[in-house]
């Protein structure tokens, strides 16, 4: 028997009609793309037809009567003004379905259904394309977006931190961006950034991120060894959270830092950040980025109590526990607990990223100046602080030294390689001051470059330094005075090859040598059975 007819939707409805007419019941299951006649949806059709063939007579699948809906209804909805529709109530969702008809039992008293018609199963068709474009248009509300990727938040070991960490989380955001480049409409790279400057006059804000936003080439194995190559011509696009996008302008790259600036141009004011200058050892941090679709990606981790890596310079710190190796998190800010920036990461397998007080500096040069300039050393360095304690003691007992720089390399031809200065040998004293790691010994190098530019000096020039070293294999200690290259460019260390490598290019000189002495040999006996035919 066939179901009751009732209302439905605001109260219209009609008498009972045909049986034809698909009926909707509320569902809050997943849909799919709106009239889509992919092969999912043609799966998922024949499914639903196949469950409506098994149900009871004028029943859905969750037991309820039908409800049926009437195609003139919907027909009238659609004619609906603009402004009479935005202001209009929301029907509810409900998916299709034809009830089935019982004409009666088999032998074995299994109900036997009417037959499905083509003209019912073409109405279903339609009814079903409308009921998967609205549920697209629901799915698409914020409040309701999935595919949202998870972050560190929800891992338990923050549980405790959680609420707290997501209110820090949310303020710092609001200064946190997508960038993308490209060259030529070919796509480049994707970085995150963070504002770091607002000129309210002129609608305009500085972003700082990381200079791999535009690197066409780089060393990745070992920061010393190359200089890098990057495109300040390329295109770069700032996304935001709402959708909306504004082309960067170049302002500058500084190459040894791995720092770029770029201005942007805004409708409205945008929020900073704070920063703190003192991040701690073993400091609980939060990294942040934005992925491709500008969706808050965070990762959490502790600072490290090591040297930079030999390959990468030494303005780095490192954090311990991160996850953060995608390259959505390049160039985006470090915040402590209180949502105070305190470093910019850096894509590496390590987790570095460059602390604060290094990048304000680099912010009060770059606004002073116009560029970052540094001195060259051409010395790779260690902190002696961060070895193993045992190794701390025998230094100490060995050297009497318990602080200082450990010289790891020295780049060939260098006026510290000139003046003796040694791999092993420690730097006790820059300018007279005690330090204690490559991070403090680069904030003194930019103070020094300051106070030496103030004096109305320039790029490629020289300025001289004087540092205090212990001569390991001599035991002696003697003062020097390090003439250095003012740049703004990468610094390289060129050392000279390890006995392996040095074996290996001996070989092959070798070979080289005795292919060429074969090659001799063969033309002058060449030459020689010429000459002999010629005399007879």
């Amino acid at each position: 028997m066939a179901p009751v007819e009732t209302r439905s939707r605001a109260g219209r409805g009609r008498p009972a009609g045909s049986r034809s007419s698909p009926v909707r019941r509320r569902d809050g299951g997943v849909a799919a793309s709106p009239g889509s006649q992919s092969a999912a949806s043609t799966e998922r059709r024949k499914k639903n037809r196949s469950s409506n063939r098994n149900s009871s007579d004028g029943r859905g699948e969750d037991g309820r009567p039908a409800k049926k809906i009437h195609l003139e209804e919907e027909d009238e909805e659609e004619r609906m003004p603009l402004e009479e529709e935005a202001s209009a109530c929301s029907s509810p969702l409900c998916e299709p379905y034809i009830p089935r008809v019982v004409i009666g039992c088999n032998a074995k008293g299994k109900e036997i259904h009417k037959p499905i018609e083509c003209e019912e199963l073409r109405a279903l068709d339609l009814w079903e394309a409308k009921y998967q474009a609205k549920r697209d248009r629901q799915m698409n509300l914020c409040t309701l977006k999935p595919c949202i990727p998870p972050t560190c938040l929800v891992d338990p070991k923050l549980l405790h931190i959680r609420e707290s960490s997501t209110e820090t989380v949310l303020r710092a955001a609001k200064f946190v961006m997508d960038l993308s480049s490209s060259v030529d409409g070919n796509p480049l790279s994707q970085c995150s950034g963070f504002i770091v400057d607002w000129d309210d006059k002129s609608k305009t804000g500085i972003i700082m991120t990381s200079a791999l936003l535009i690197c066409k080439k780089s060393s990745h194995t070992d920061d010393w060894k190359y200089a890098s190559q990057y495109a300040t011509d390329a295109q770069v696009v700032v996304h935001f959270v709402d959708g909306t996008t504004v082309e960067g302008q170049f302002l500058y790259c500084q190459e040894h830092y791995k720092i770029a600036f770029y201005k942007i141009v805004l409708d409205k004011p945008t929020h900073l950040p704070s920063f703190n200058k003192g991040v701690k050892w073993a400091e609980e941090v939060f990294i942040l980025g934005r992925d491709g679709s500008s969706h808050l990606r965070i990762s959490h981790g502790r600072v490290q109590y090591l040297n930079a890596h030999v390959n990468e310079r030494h303005h780095y710190m490192y954090i311990h526990g991160v996850d953060a190796a995608s390259e959505y998190y390049n160039g985006g800010p470090v915040i402590d607990f209180r949502g105070d920036v305190v470093g910019m990461y850096n894509l590496s397998t390590r987790g570095s990223f460059i602390p604060s007080n290094i990048l304000l500096k680099c912010l009060q040069l770059w606004k002073k100046f116009h560029y970052i300039p540094r001195p060259h050393l051409q010395l790779k360095l260690w902190g002696i602080k961060f070895l193993e304690p045992a190794h701390i003691e025998i230094i100490s007992c060995k050297c009497n030294i318990d602080d200082g720089l450990i010289v790891e390399e020295v780049s060939i031809g260098s006026c510290a390689e000139r003046l003796g200065v040694r791999v092993g040998d420690i730097i006790e004293c820059f300018n007279g001051k005690c330090i204690s790691s490559t991070v403090e010994l680069e904030n003194m190098l930019l103070q020094i470059l300051e106070d030496h530019f103030d004096e109305g000096n320039s790029l490629d020039s020289t300025i001289d330094i004087e540092i205090g070293v212990f001569h390991t294999r001599k035991g002696v200690r003697s003062t020097l005075n390090l003439t250095t290259n003012v740049s703004d460019k990468g610094e390289v260390v060129a050392i000279y090859p390890s006995p392996e490598k040095r074996f290996i290019q001996v070989v092959q000189l070798t070979k080289q040598i005795q292919t060429i002495l074969k090659s001799l040999s063969r033309v002058e006996h060449h030459h020689h059975q010429d000459h002999l035919t010629m005399k007879i």
